[in-house]
């Protein structure tokens, strides 16, 4: 099943539509190491600073697909 049901943007502001509770999801990721806040009831806003790295944004990409994959929240 398609857990992202909407990928949108301005600058490096990303919102994420996702079909999970958005609160539990935060939660899961922020235990994983990533920090991420609500745009409502299902949606993830991921706002990285402006000095962000290649690799730091690899790091993020890899964190929210290792729980998105493996958790259910």
């Amino acid at each position: 099943t398609n857990k992202i049901t909407d990928i949108r943007g301005k600058g490096l502001m990303i919102g994420v539509d996702t079909v999970f509770d958005i609160k539990k999801l935060l939660s899961a990721l922020r235990d994983a190491g990533l920090l991420a806040t609500q745009a409502g009831t299902a949606t993830l806003r991921l706002t990285p600073p402006l000095i962000v790295t290649k690799a730091e944004i690899d790091e993020a990409i890899g964190i929210l697909t290792d729980v998105l994959n493996k958790e259910a929240p």
